[in-house]
């Protein structure tokens, strides 16, 4: 499977599942996500009530987006998200060692830096989203196909050492 793990995020001050903002807040996050006219977009959770709570949302459904909760048994319930929140974490006190708050600007400001990190596949995330040189702005000549060859070569050349 390729990912493009662009990543996005927003504070969410109160989240019990009743509260319907955390359903808009989802929608603001990935409506780009989703294309106008076709499949909805997936969006990979940790099995939290208050995520397990929005699985059949309805503002979500309508706007093409579907909650996928990671499996509640597994440890590594998801591994991806799991490891983005990791770096977020070491991103911001990187940013701010003595941070007790997370401002949104703050979270804002960490998630644009990795997205703008330089990944193995020598680009970054947001390059492989946008298709275009993040310092030039030119186009970059990308297809899925190519980025998914070069990370199949990547992950090859790994169990090889």
């Amino acid at each position: 499977m390729f990912h493009h793990t662009q990543l996005l995020a927003c504070v969410i001050t109160d989240e019990r599942h009743e509260n319907t903002y955390v359903s808009l807040y989802c929608v603001c996050l990935c409506v780009e996500l989703c294309p106008l006219d076709g499949p909805f977009a997936v969006v990979r959770t940790d099995p939290a009530p208050g995520f397990q709570a929005l699985v059949n949302d309805e503002l979500l459904r309508r706007h093409k987006i579907t909650i996928k909760v990671g499996r509640v048994k597994n440890k590594s319930k998801n591994p991806v998200a799991d490891n983005a929140t990791q770096e977020l974490e070491d991103e911001i006190l990187r940013q701010d060692p003595n941070t007790r708050f997370i401002s949104p600007l703050s979270l804002t400001l960490s998630i644009a830096r990795l997205n703008s990190r330089i990944r193995n596949r020598v680009l970054s995330a947001r390059e492989m989203w946008t298709q275009h040189d993040q310092f030039s702005n030119n186009q970059i000549p990308l297809t899925d196909q190519s980025l998914i060859q070069r990370q199949y070569e990547f992950r090859k050349l790994q169990r090889n050492f």
